[in-house]
């Protein structure tokens, strides 16, 4: 099966875009961006998260506190089923140590298998 995804920049699209993107069935992509409120948007059974870096696009580490936040709004989405995570803050290696905490704590809390 094919599927959609949209990350919207315009400050706006999270009240205005996100109803046609439902009826379409297009994944909303929320995005950690110092623009942006930190905000695990859920429009389908699927959901996609960039994390790109703040308060440095593409450098900046994220904590695990933050981590945690963002994976408690998943894991609390009764909706969800899939959770796609992409680590865009790559231009220095935090994104390799972020992915690594997220998914052993979402491991711990979840009792899913790892995939």
């Amino acid at each position: 099966m094919l599927r959609f995804s949209l990350q919207g920049l315009e400050r706006n699209f999270l009240s205005s875009g996100t109803a046609k993107l439902n009826k379409e069935a297009i994944i909303f992509s929320g995005i950690s961006h110092s623009l942006f409120p930190d905000v695990a948007v859920v429009n389908n059974k699927i959901a996609y998260y960039r994390f790109h870096g703040v308060p440095r696009l593409y450098y900046s580490p994220y904590t695990n506190k933050k981590l945690r936040e963002m994976a408690d709004q998943f894991l609390a989405a009764k909706r969800l089923k899939e959770v796609y995570v992409y680590f865009n803050n790559t231009a220095a290696p935090g994104a390799i140590k972020n992915a690594t905490w997220l998914k052993a704590y979402i491991d711990k809390v979840s009792g899913m298998d790892p995939v």
